[in-house]
């Protein structure tokens, strides 16, 4: 190995187990490469701070589908691809380490991360994983497999716990990882969350599952602000905290200066960090672009193609050319995403479906109304047309559920009053997850679940009411008829 360890002083040793600042390593003053990490599944997240605005900005980047709409598309090669895809936009940021794939176990349909899961189904989130980093790594990026583990809910989700027995552990909760670590992620991102009351951030039992039975040798990182106590922390197996706290800085070094941390536990741990620094500066070298951000957007559009799901059509889809078309709905026209860390930012606008639908069927009539701004109107724009489109969408964000899986009152009253004005109503639902539409979904001719489709997922969307695709997308999650079933 490059870095000798014995090079290194004690308190160098505990300040590399902790980041330099946010999203870097601690470099010790260029004596280790500082490892550049950056969010997130569906698209590059890379903050920087802007010193003539004083203030973190957003880098503009490629918006991919979310995680759940690539697992819809059930294509292993299209994992892969989009996994090839995001490798290139790390590359033009120098990004070291991409923190994906996240493929926890859907518990809860209420749950605000759903979107950037795969599935409830342990055995499919593990091969969308594993796939996913392979196309991610085969570029001489490396990943951050999340979270680790039973993360599923975002509601107090620093302090609540998820409590199973072995079986359901090591079948459900685990068993996704356990698949997905066949492609060797670099690391590994614990959760949030406590399991059966022990944080996550200090499980010394959960890391030797990780070691010992599902063979990972990478480094273990913190997910953001999560260690509470670093010195359990270091004790249990985490290798690094993230982002840089002095109050858990200050805590270690107590607790190494007082005896409670040996030099030998210490080292066990810096090894994994100095490892990961070598790695990746040996494959920045290796690193070369090989697709444009042109080609990128195309292969977002790709993935929203293949994964849109079509649950319900009485006939009405495809749309024929020459027909008048009424389109009222914010996901017709705006860029809806989960919120959170893996939120992207755009430097354009989003395709808007009625663009779109016009280019494909360019002797129909396509209008638009707003919506809610100009209810009654948009509502009675639908009367009379051949079809009328109801794009309506739920946001779900990191650190916060829903309270609900049904939509917003207004929405389904919306819904409700364009079926009556036009038997031949279609409703897309732009949403992270399942949807309750028992209160309207008999009064509607078809129903598409578009999920977080990326920037081009309009463009997705109009060939295929167009009919110009086949809608192959399958959904990978159970709909409950209500909460209460879950």
């Amino acid at each position: 190995m490059k870095y000798n360890i014995k090079d290194l002083t004690i308190d160098e040793k505990i300040r590399l187990l902790a980041g330099k600042d946010t999203w870097h390593t601690e470099d010790l003053s260029g004596k280790v490469y500082p490892v550049f990490v950056s969010d997130g599944p569906v698209g590059l997240r890379t903050v920087y701070y802007n010193q003539e605005k004083q203030k973190n900005e957003t880098k503009p980047a490629v918006s991919f589908p979310s995680t759940q709409v690539l697992a819809q598309s059930w294509n292993n090669s299209l994992a892969y691809r989009t996994g090839e895809l995001l490798a290139d936009e790390c590359i033009e940021r120098d990004v070291d380490i991409l923190l994906a794939p996240g493929i926890n176990v859907k518990r809860l349909p209420t749950c605000g991360r759903n979107f950037e899961y795969v599935s409830e189904d342990p055995y499919l989130s593990g091969v969308v994983g594993r796939e996913y980093i392979k196309g991610v790594q085969a570029h001489h990026v490396g990943t951050s497999l999340k979270h680790y583990c039973a993360n599923n809910q975002e509601y107090s989700r620093h302090w609540q716990s998820s409590e199973l027995d072995e079986r359901t552990l090591r079948e459900i909760y685990t068993y996704n990882f356990k698949i997905a670590l066949e492609a060797k992620p670099w690391t590994v991102m614990s959760s949030y969350n406590l399991v059966n009351g022990v944080k996550m951030s200090a499980h010394r039992k959960l890391y030797n599952v990780l070691r010992n039975e599902l063979g990972f040798d990478g480094l273990i990182m913190s997910d953001w602000n999560a260690v509470i106590d670093h010195e359990a922390a270091v004790k249990a197996g985490l290798d690094l905290e993230m982002p840089y706290s002095k109050a858990g800085y200050e805590n270690l070094k107590a607790a190494v200066d007082a005896g409670r941390i040996s030099e030998e536990e210490l080292d066990a741990r810096v090894i994994k960090v100095l490892e990961l620094a070598e790695l990746c500066e040996n494959e920045k070298k290796l690193r070369k672009i090989e697709t444009t951000v042109e080609q990128r957007r195309e292969g977002s559009q790709n993935v929203a193609e293949e994964g849109i799901v079509l649950l319900k059509n009485n006939g009405i889809l495809p749309l024929s050319d020459g027909m008048s078309v009424s389109i009222t709905g914010d996901g017709a026209v705006n860029y809806i995403t989960g919120g959170g860390s893996s939120r992207v930012q755009l430097d354009h606008d989003v395709a808007k479906l009625p663009d779109e639908l016009k280019s494909l069927l360019p002797n129909s009539d396509i209008s638009y109304v707003s919506y809610p701004a100009r209810y009654i109107h948009a509502v009675n724009n639908a009367y009379g047309k051949d079809a009328a489109i109801v794009a309506v969408h739920q946001v779900d964000c990191e650190g916060a559920d829903r309270d609900s899986i049904r939509l917003p009152k207004i929405l389904e009253d919306c819904i409700i009053e364009t079926a009556r004005k036009n038997e031949n109503t279609i409703v897309i639902i732009y949403s992270g997850s399942v949807i309750d539409m028992s209160a309207w979904v008999d009064k509607v001719s078809a129903v598409i679940s578009a999920g977080y489709p990326g920037e081009r997922g309009n463009a997705a969307l109009a060939k295929i009411l167009a009919g110009k695709i086949n809608p192959s997308g399958k959904t990978t999650e159970s709909y409950p008829k209500t909460l209460e079933d879950c």
